[in-house]
């Protein structure tokens, strides 16, 4: 296992924040962890054309007159397009079925019954997740225990992908 110092905000944000649109990828030497958009894959595309080397493109990216957010996820794209060692490892989304289990898991723990049953019946409604998070939210104890539950269970998701990645995280 090697140890890698990581930003515990970053990683969160990456597993909360990854769809269809973006992608996020730890640097398994520095611990960074990088934002890539399609956006950005498809400007990067435009932009390096008929270019095959990291160093090129970097500069060309950095004498660019993008936006300086802009720049630097360009940047972080052009790390991961150019990745041939396997350092950059794409962090995984958190799917639907996990949040659903999740939902369903916490929903057993409730002690209330009536509760629970609003609870359940929200789940087995249209837009299920948008219903649980209503009926939760009405019961601020309720509330916070959900979030605690939630992140919890994520950061041992989280924390099971870095194990089979070969990463011990030191949380920074």
């Amino acid at each position: 296992m090697k140890q890698l110092k990581i930003s515990l905000h970053d990683l969160e944000l990456a597993f909360d924040n990854s769809d269809y649109d973006s992608a996020w990828y730890l640097d398994t030497v520095t611990g960074e962890v990088l934002p890539v958009s399609r956006e950005a894959v498809q400007s990067l595309n435009d932009l390096l054309v008929g270019i095959e080397s990291i160093e090129t493109a970097m500069s060309v990216i950095e004498k660019s007159e993008l936006p300086d957010l802009q720049r630097q996820e360009l940047l972080g794209a052009v790390k991961v397009d150019f990745d041939k060692e396997g350092r950059f490892r794409k962090v995984p989304r958190q799917s639907t079925r996990e949040g659903y289990d999740d939902m369903g898991t916490f929903i057993k723990m409730v002690m209330d019954k009536r509760l629970q049953e609003d609870l359940e019946e929200a789940i087995h409604r249209s837009r299920p997740l948008r219903r649980f998070k209503d009926t939760v939210s009405q019961y601020p104890d309720l509330h916070e225990q959900w979030h605690q539950f939630s992140d919890e269970r994520q950061r041992q998701r989280m924390l099971h992908w870095l194990h089979l990645v070969g990463i011990e995280p030191i949380f920074e």
